[in-house]
């Protein structure tokens, strides 16, 4: 919550369309039945004696808005969720004689992208055994509610292993610290400063996909040069930055490029945990004269980032987190401090195959994941944005296709700029598959 700014709230979108008019009073309770299973999406937070507790708060869950004359005027995906008063997920959508498109919005102090996918799920489970087939029925997820109480905890989790002394890890952790305060980062700087009217209010989410064969080819080469396939898209994106921002004609003396990796930190003992805040971070920073060299660069961010994996680097993060809210105030001047500066050039979070899961629990013949009386046909989402921060972008695997869904600063990028840097992204990704 302190973290939050009205011009970047601290929010982030599931996008989902279907093929079929839903029925507008299920989707309605669904959306609150899938909340009551998540207790952190159903709850506002008060403060009382100088800290802040989560208040079980059902009736403030937000009511769908269905109607796009209402939401485009309001465009709550540019509003904060102030959840003093309101829980931590509102949605919108559109439903039509053919098809139906619903946007989830959640605060980040609720939960995370995986905590975000989990209520996807549930909330397609919940419509479909109000109006699907008797005989098609999907499982109700099993959650223990009580597991959130621990959820800070390391015990069952990624913790960090850092080697060495105590004054060791100590050292390792305030050169990092350092390294993140006092390296400037550079912005991802727009090409034109004029935003057409029409495109400086919108909400500015964009996909693109790579065909199977591409993907397969993309995910092989990552296998010959012993890299993951989240190694390639992180120089890739790094390169596509370099590239757009030096055709911007930005200066980049004494900035780095800085792409903001989330780490999960659950643990196999966290099946049952309902929505939730469970992940650190990684900053990946590189001068342009790294960047310049791409082969070097895909192998320096393979070494960086597999040990931020094996010395889970993240949990670090949250623990770090953790001691500064022992000291008086410190948490507060930190938020405020870091409000305003750039903290990631752009961010990439790769869910991998995690929104696939949707289809083992629904009925599915093929490709083809049907939800009640409706069938699913396509699934965005995509992180929060933060100040300097321009751009964020997700990927997740979708039936063998690799999805590229991208977000930019609406104020400065506006959708026609937000589609170039795509395009320049996507075809940076083809060039790499190409070069199997």
């Amino acid at each position: 919550m302190l973290d939050d700014h009205p011009e970047f709230p601290i929010t982030f979108f599931i996008q989902f369309r279907l093929k079929g008019r839903l029925d507008y009073a299920a989707v309605m309770k669904s959306v609150h039945a899938a909340a009551r299973l998540h207790p952190l999406l159903c709850c506002r937070v008060e403060r009382r004696v100088g800290r802040y507790w989560w208040v079980w708060s059902p009736e403030a869950v937000a009511e769908i808005d269905l109607n796009p004359e209402v939401w485009k005027t309001t465009q709550p995906w540019a509003r904060q969720i102030n959840l003093s008063v309101q829980t931590g997920v509102r949605a919108w959508g559109e439903i039509t004689e053919t098809h139906t498109e619903i946007t989830l919005q959640f605060h980040h102090a609720c939960c995370d992208g995986i905590g975000a996918s989990q209520f996807l799920e549930d909330f397609a489970v919940c419509y479909s055994r109000r109006t699907g087939a008797t005989d098609q029925q999907p499982e109700a997820r099993q959650l223990n509610p009580a597991m959130l109480r621990t959820r800070h905890l390391a015990a069952p989790r990624r913790v960090g292993r850092l080697p060495g002394s105590w004054l060791t890890r100590c050292g390792i952790v305030v050169r990092d610290t350092l390294k993140f305060l006092f390296h400037s980062k550079e912005e991802l700087q727009p090409h034109r400063a004029d935003v057409p009217s029409d495109e400086r209010d919108g909400f500015n989410l964009l996909t693109d996909d790579l065909d199977r064969a591409t993907t397969r080819k993309l995910r092989a080469v990552a296998t010959r040069r012993n890299v993951t396939l989240n190694d390639l898209m992180v120089r890739d994106l790094m390169l596509t930055i370099a590239d757009w921002n030096q055709k911007s004609g930005s200066s980049a003396i004494g900035r780095r490029i800085c792409v903001l990796i989330p780490n999960s930190l659950r643990g196999p003992s966290d099946d049952q945990l309902p929505a939730a805040n469970v992940i650190g971070y990684c900053f990946l920073s590189r001068t342009w004269q790294e960047v310049g060299d791409p082969e070097q660069l895909l192998q320096s961010l393979n070494e960086e980032t597999n040990r931020v994996l094996r010395d889970q680097h993240g949990w670090l993060f949250v623990q770090g987190l953790q001691l500064v809210q022992k000291i008086p105030f410190l948490m507060s001047v930190s938020a405020m401090l870091l409000r305003r500066r750039c903290m990631a050039t752009s961010l990439l979070s790769h869910m991998g195959n995690r929104l696939n899961s949707i289809s083992a629990r629904m009925p599915s013949e093929g490709d083809v994941i049907q939800v009640g009386d409706a069938t699913l046909e396509e699934v965005r989402c995509v992180p929060a944005l933060r100040c300097g921060t321009n751009a964020a972008v997700a990927t997740f695997l979708w039936n063998g296709r690799l999805m590229v869904n991208l977000r930019c600063a609406p104020a400065s990028f506006g959708v026609s700029q937000s589609r170039e840097f795509l395009a320049m992204l996507m075809a940076r990704l083809e060039r790499s598959a190409a070069e199997g």
